[in-house]
């Protein structure tokens, strides 16, 4: 079934996807015009699909690396000391959605009078969290944001993504590069408690395979 434009909030655009927020179902949808484009007119949206499952699947692989390794982690990845006080910081992967080809509108537009819906790789499902992303998150602290003037819990947290990189790659043996962008944060001040909640684990499909375009 075709999103109404009515029913998707377009978030922004990643290197790889367009990404909305779908409305009625509280998820999130990526229409993965981008990375198609780059495969190239000889490739099909068989070809793209696939990639996009591969994708979906690592991100499985990871998410239980990260749930079962991360209380193993050293404790100053997982504690962080801000104004005098502890806040325990817990890493989450957030699954994709599901990977699938269907007609969509154009990513790059708002007017449907005059389109046809094309077919397109999309994902659909992935959970929408509420909450700032990292970057965000450092530039509403910090009038001027420069990563050398992070305080000892956000320096704490740049180490925490850093870590997660390593593990990742480590384990599921893809190189992927987490970005700022793709971190929701959730400070709970009363429980002392960060959550770090990663939505992708690749900042470009297409470097993160080492795909040949």
């Amino acid at each position: 079934m075709v999103v109404s434009l009515d029913d998707r909030k377009y978030f922004g655009t990643g290197l790889d996807s367009a990404v909305y927020l779908l409305k009625n179902e509280n998820h999130i949808m990526k229409i993965y015009s981008k990375l198609m484009s780059k495969l190239g007119p000889d490739s099909s949206l068989n070809e793209c699909l696939d990639i996009i499952q591969l994708y979906a699947s690592d991100t499985l692989k990871a998410q239980k690396i990260v749930e079962s390794r991360w209380s193993k982690a050293p404790e100053h990845i997982r504690k962080t000391n801000f104004n005098g006080n502890i806040y325990d910081i817990k890493a989450t992967i957030l699954p994709q959605g599901e990977a699938q080809i269907r007609k969509e509108y154009s990513p790059f537009t708002s007017h449907i009078d005059t389109l046809v819906p094309e077919d397109y790789v999309v994902s659909v499902g992935q959970k929408y969290i509420s909450a700032p992303n990292l970057l965000n998150h450092f530039e509403n602290v910090y009038a001027r944001f420069s990563y050398e003037f992070l305080n000892e819990r956000d320096t704490t947290l740049c180490s925490a993504v850093d870590y997660l990189n390593q593990l990742i790659t480590e384990t599921v043996e893809v190189p992927f590069r987490i970005v700022p962008e793709n971190v929701k944060i959730i400070i709970d001040e009363p429980a002392k408690k960060i959550d770090l909640i990663v939505t992708d684990l690749a900042r470009s499909i297409i470097n993160d395979y080492a795909i040949l375009v």
